[in-house]
C-alpha cells in the first residue's frame, strides 16, 4: 500500500535549483480534502486501469490547479492535459476488466514531492518533501 498515490503533476528530473524553487514555491495545504473513488477507467495507451472520482471535489481540483500554477511560475513544465485524479491499479492491461466498484472515500491530508526510481521489481518512491494539512513537515 505504500506506493498508492495520486500524481498531481509529473515533474521529471529536477536539478538542485529547480527542486529548491519547487519546494519554496509550492503552497501550504490549509485543509484536507476528500476524494471519492467511485469509478474504474482504462487508458488504452499504456494499458492503465485506474480508480477515480466521477465528480472530484471542486476544492481539491482548485488546490491541484494552485499547485500546478505554482510549478509553472517557478519554471517547471506541467502537462497541459486536464488533470484527472486517479489511482493506477494495473499496468499493461489489454482491456478494462469487468469489475464492480464500491465507492471509497479517501481523505487527502498531505502532498509530497517524490523521486521515483524504476527497478525490475517495480517503482520505488522516496519522499523529498511533505506538505501537510497539519502544518509543513520537511
Amino acid at each position: 500500500m505504500q506506493n498508492i498515490h495520486v500524481t498531481l503533476a509529473f515533474l521529471g528530473d529536477l536539478d538542485p535549483a529547480q527542486r529548491s524553487a519547487v519546494e519554496a514555491g509550492c503552497p501550504a495545504m490549509a485543509t484536507s480534502y476528500a476524494l471519492t473513488l467511485d469509478r474504474i477507467g482504462y487508458w488504452k495507451q499504456g494499458g492503465i486501469v485506474w480508480a477515480g472520482a466521477r465528480i472530484p471535489d471542486p476544492e481539491f481540483m482548485d488546490f491541484t490547479e494552485l499547485i500546478r500554477d505554482s510549478l509553472r511560475r517557478v519554471g517547471v513544465g506541467v502537462e497541459s492535459r486536464p488533470f484527472i485524479p486517479h489511482l493506477t491499479l494495473l499496468r499493461r492491461a489489454r482491456r478494462l476488466p469487468r469489475v464492480r466498484v464500491e465507492a471509497i472515500e479517501w481523505r487527502i491530508k498531505e502532498y509530497t514531492l517524490v523521486a521515483s526510481e524504476l527497478t525490475p521489481e517495480g517503482s520505488h518512491y522516496s519522499i523529498l518533501r511533505r506538505w501537510s494539512s497539519r502544518g509543513d513537515v520537511k
